[in-house]
């Protein structure tokens, strides 16, 4: 019995030894052709040898491709790449999702090598795509700007779309742009955004056929200055609290105030020379101003004489939007020299929109009624 033994063992130690294929299973199924070991299991895996990280390292000339489970330390599959032990998936080429250690910004990226977008996505929904020439887009296929942002959405401040910048530095500035190849720049105290440009510090542009304005500004003591004004009658350059006023150097070249004279009027004022021929003349309007104002029974032409000479002093009449005659008094026939001032409401102006809608604009009222305030987020959460 131990002579059938042993020659049983022999036999086994030789397929071991010398077989091309060895199938380890439950089936007695042959090794795949191309496998040196085939194991096959449905209720077993393979264990690989487990050890610390000072029994791995106490192994004694391992070869390479050795493979251990390293249980200590950062654990997990090591094998020896025939100078040390390194990770198993070290060199795997994707990204890991709990953060990537050793990259180089040179060589790794996360991207694409060739014309193909990048597209970020959330909730199998695209949220950011990243085009091959660099331009990026935000909720939007249609890529018109470096970065195009497009949304409609609410937040704790109120409603806006596009893109919120905050800056919480004492002297920062929340929103930087330039254009037209010109030098950043902004304001060394901070402000809420600065734009640079060469010709054209920033455009603005509305479309309503309604009430509405280029600009608002406000501060916190409830004053405003709205710049584009249309009424819905007329237009204003810009309107809200405080003076009209310009600056000029005294004679210590120190800058000194000037403010200028309002009315409840839209008017126009001129001034102009004019000289008596045998006590009378007629005095031309320019044509210019002539065709932009209001004289009528309503709107009279307001004329202020300064005579310049000795003379029984003069009248006028026949005033209309064209001119008016200046006559002395009692029959005179001075030939006295003036100097004159005329004021003339502001005529009415036509515009036309884009799809050729027409508004006018008038100009002959009093007193017109100031535009509300434009309530600000602000201000709305205080009435809450």
């Amino acid at each position: 019995m131990k002579k059938i033994f042993g020659t049983f063992l022999a036999l086994l130690t030789s397929s071991i030894l010398y077989s091309q294929n060895v199938a380890i299973n439950a089936t007695g199924a042959t090794a795949n052709t191309s496998a040196m070991l085939d194991v096959t299991s449905t209720t077993s895996g393979v264990l690989i040898p487990r050890m610390t990280q000072a029994q791995r390292n106490a192994i004694g000339t391992p070869a390479t491709s050795l493979l251990i489970y390293q249980t200590d330390g950062t654990s997990g599959y090591y094998y020896y790449n025939g100078s040390t032990w390194v990770p198993l998936f070290s060199n795997n080429t994707g990204w890991s999702i709990t953060g990537n250690t050793g990259t180089n910004p040179a060589t790794n990226f996360l991207g694409t090598t060739d014309n193909q977008a990048l597209v970020l996505r959330t909730n199998n929904t695209e949220r950011i795509r990243v085009l091959g020439t660099g331009r990026i887009g935000v909720n939007t296929l249609t890529i018109e700007g470096t970065i195009d942002t497009r949304d409609n959405f609410a937040s704790s401040i109120g409603n806006y779309a596009t893109s919120l910048q905050i800056n919480t530095n004492a002297t920062g500035t929340g929103f930087l742009a330039t254009g037209q190849n010109a030098i950043l720049n902004g304001l060394v105290a901070g402000s809420g955004g600065a734009i640079t440009a060469v010709t054209n510090g920033l455009y603005v542009y509305y479309t309503t056929p309604g009430v509405g304005q280029a600009e608002v500004l406000q501060d916190g003591f409830g004053a405003q200055w709205l710049v584009g004004y249309w009424s819905g009658t007329q237009y204003r350059k810009i309107i809200g609290n405080g003076t009209v006023s310009t600056i000029i150097k005294d004679l210590n070249d120190e800058y000194v105030v000037l403010n200028c004279i309002e009315t409840p009027e839209n008017l126009f004022q001129d001034f102009g020379i004019g000289k008596l021929e045998n006590g009378r003349t007629s005095i031309k309007i320019d044509p210019i101003l002539s065709k932009n104002i209001i004289v009528n029974e309503e709107h009279p032409l307001k004329v202020f004489i300064q005579l310049e000479g000795e003379c029984n002093g003069v009248y006028v009449k026949n005033k209309t939007s064209e001119g008016f005659e200046v006559i002395e008094l009692n029959g005179g026939t001075s030939n006295v020299s003036f100097s004159y001032s005329l004021i003339a409401t502001r005529g009415n102006e036509e515009y036309y929109g884009q799809d050729g809608t027409k508004r006018i604009a008038k100009y002959n009222s009093r007193f017109d009624k100031a535009p509300s305030r434009i309530e600000n987020i602000v201000e709305s959460k205080r009435k809450k």
